[in-house]
C-alpha cells in the first residue's frame, strides 16, 4: 500500500459560475471527490505561499511550501527585501560584475522577462540592476527583453516595453536590444531548437529586424503573435544590432524561478554545449540572480539558495522509506526540485520518473490532454505494485491549458483529467491505499474578465481544495489550511512523526 500525493495543478475554488471551466467540464469524478470526500480548502497565494500580499500563486511556491512543510518565503520576496533594504546594491556578485564591465570598458547585457506577473521575474528587480549600473556610471547597458503573455495578458508586453524605455529615460542609461517570446527564450523541456533562435539572436544578430523596440512587438501582433510567441527580434539602427552580447561583455539573467532559466544558460555557459552549433563559447562574465543548476559551470550566483532542512522528502529517506516521483517531462521540476526545496539530486530510496511531453507542439490549447494518459497508466501500475511507501504525481492539464485562456481546450483538458482521477481512484480503493489530492494553485476557474474584455492568462488568488481517499480509515480534515500543512498531514497519514523544523500543522481532525 502506497501513499499517494496527486496534484492537479489549476484547481482553484471560487463560487463564480461564469467563465469557470471547472464550472462548465463535465467532471463527474471530480465532482464526486469535492462532495463526499473529507475536504479542505487550501490558501495558496499571497503571505501564505512566501508570496507577497496580494500576488498569484503559482507551482514554484505550492510545491515548494509543499515539500517543506513550513512557510517558504519566495525569491521574489527574499529579493524585493534585498531592494528594499539597500542590500541589492551591496551584492557582491552584482558588484564585481558592474566592476567588470568597467574595467574591461565592456558592455552589460540584462536578460530577463519583462514582467509584473511574479512568478518568474519582476521589471522592479530590472530597475534596481539599472540604478546599480548607473551608480557604476556604465556606459553601454543593453536589455534583451522576454515577452510574457503566460502570467500576465496576452498583449501586454508592449506596454511593459513603454514602461521600460521611460524608466531608462529617467535614469537616462539604458536600451533595449532585442525582444522575444518565452516559448523561445524561456523553455524548459529541452527544446533546445527554441533556445537557439533566442540565442542566435542576442548573440549573432540572426533573426528579425525592427527599428524600435516597439516596433518589434507591435509587427509580432499584427502577424497574429502574442507575447509568449513573439518570434526572436533584434533592435538594428542603420541594420546594424545595438546590442549583440559579445567577449568580454557581462550578462545577468535577471529571472528568479529556476526551470525557465536552465536551458538559456547552459547555451551561454557551457565549454562543451552540444544542444546545437555555437560558433564557440564567448568569453564573458554571466550571472543569474538565483542557481538554475549547480553543474552549470563559468557562472556565479547573486542569491544563494536557503536550505530547507528535513523537507519531506529527505525526512522521509531518512526514515528508510521508498519514494516514487512521476509526471511529465514538461513540468518534472515540480515533483522533483521544487517539492524537495531547491534539492536537484534525488535522495536515497527517491526514484523520479519521465514521461516524455508531447513534442513540436505550439500551443497546448491544441493538444489539452497532454500526455496526462501516460502519465497515469504508469502512476497506476507503481500505486498497484505497492513498491513505494510514497507517490508524488502531477498532471497539469487544467494549469498549462488554461494558461492559454482557451475555454473550449481547457474544459476538455478537465474532461480528460477527469478520466484519469477516475482510474486512479479505482487503483488507490482497490489496493487499501491512501492518496490526497490537491492543487498548487488556481487558474481554470478563472477563464475570462469581463470588465477587461480579454482572457484571463494569470493564475488566480483563489484557495485550492485538498481531497482525501482513504476507504480504510473513518478520517475528517479541517476546513481550511496552508500548502504548508500537506507535508504534516502526509506524514501523519504514514503514521510518522511530524519533525520540529515543519511549522505546518496536519489537516486532520482529532
Amino acid at each position: 500500500m502506497s501513499t499517494v500525493l496527486l496534484v492537479l495543478d489549476g484547481l482553484g475554488i471560487t463560487d463564480k459560475v461564469v467563465h469557470n471551466a471547472l464550472m462548465e467540464a463535465k467532471t463527474p469524478t471530480l465532482d464526486k471527490l469535492m462532495n463526499e470526500y473529507p475536504a479542505a480548502r487550501i490558501l495558496g497565494a499571497g503571505m501564505a505561499v512566501g508570496l507577497p500580499g496580494g500576488v498569484s500563486g503559482n507551482s514554484a511556491a505550492g510545491f515548494t511550501n509543499m515539500g517543506a512543510g513550513r512557510i517558504v518565503y519566495q525569491d521574489l520576496v527574499r529579493i524585493d527585501k534585498s531592494i528594499e533594504t539597500g542590500d541589492f546594491y551591496d551584492n557582491p556578485v552584482l558588484n564585481d560584475t558592474m566592476s567588470y564591465v568597467k574595467s574591461n570598458d565592456s558592455s552589460l547585457h540584462l536578460i530577463g522577462m519583462i514582467s509584473d506577473g511574479g512568478a518568474h521575474s519582476h521589471m522592479n528587480h530590472l530597475y534596481a540592476l539599472l540604478e546599480l549600473a548607473k551608480r557604476h556610471d556604465l556606459k553601454r547597458v543593453y536589455v534583451h527583453c522576454i515577452t510574457d503573455g503566460s502570467d500576465t495578458p496576452a498583449y501586454e508586453g508592449i506596454n511593459y516595453v513603454e514602461k521600460l524605455r521611460g524608466k531608462m529615460r529617467d535614469l537616462s542609461i539604458g536600451e533595449i536590444a532585442s525582444v522575444c517570446g518565452r516559448y523561445y527564450a524561456m523553455d524548459r523541456d529541452n527544446n533546445f531548437d527554441r533556445i537557439k533562435k533566442a540565442y542566435l539572436c542576442m548573440t549573432t544578430g540572426e533573426g528579425f529586424k525592427a527599428a524600435n523596440p516597439a516596433e518589434a512587438v507591435q509587427t509580432a501582433y499584427d502577424k497574429g503573435e502574442t507575447d509568449e510567441n513573439i518570434k526572436p527580434t533584434v533592435i538594428v539602427n542603420g541594420g546594424i544590432p545595438v546590442g549583440s552580447i559579445n567577449d568580454e561583455d557581462a550578462v545577468i539573467f535577471f529571472n528568479y524561478r529556476t526551470d525557465r532559466t536552465r536551458e538559456l544558460t547552459r547555451a551561454f555557459c557551457e565549454d562543451e554545449f552540444r544542444m546545437f552549433k555555437r560558433d564557440r563559447k564567448l568569453n564573458l562574465r554571466f550571472v543569474n540572480l538565483t542557481d538554475p543548476d549547480p553543474m552549470i559551470i563559468n557562472k556565479f550566483v547573486a542569491f544563494d539558495t536557503p536550505a530547507i532542512n528535513n523537507n519531506f522528502g529527505e525526512y522521509i529517506s531518512l526514515c528508510g522509506l521508498k519514494q516514487l516521483r512521476i509526471t511529465e517531462s514538461e513540468v518534472f521540476p515540480t515533483v522533483t526540485y521544487f517539492f524537495n526545496c531547491g534539492e536537484r539530486e534525488p535522495y536515497d530510496n527517491e526514484e523520479r520518473l519521465i514521461i516524455r511531453s508531447l513534442k513540436d507542439v505550439d500551443s497546448y490549447a491544441d493538444h489539452p490532454y497532454m500526455n496526462a494518459e501516460a502519465v497515469t497508466q504508469r502512476l497506476i501500475n507503481e500505486i498497484d505494485d505497492g513498491r513505494y511507501d510514497f507517490i508524488l504525481c502531477n498532471l497539469s492539464n487544467a494549469d498549462t491549458v488554461g494558461h492559454t485562456g482557451n475555454m473550449k481546450a481547457t474544459k476538455k483538458a478537465l474532461r480528460g483529467l477527469d478520466k484519469c482521477l477516475e482510474a486512479i481512484m479505482e487503483v488507490v480503493k482497490d489496493t487499501g491505499s491512501t492518496m490526497l489530492v490537491c492543487s498548487s494553485h488556481g487558474k481554470a476557474e478563472e477563464m475570462y474578465d469581463d470588465e477587461a474584455g480579454v482572457p484571463v492568462l494569470r493564475n488566480t488568488m483563489n484557495p485550492v481544495p485538498c481531497v482525501l481517499v482513504d476507504d480504510t480509515r473513518q478520517l475528517r480534515l479541517k476546513p481550511v489550511g496552508s500548502m504548508a500543512d500537506i507535508a504534516p498531514t502526509l506524514l501523519e497519514l504514514m503514521g510518522l512523526p511530524i519533525p520540529r523544523e515543519m511549522t505546518g500543522k496536519s489537516l486532520i481532525i482529532h
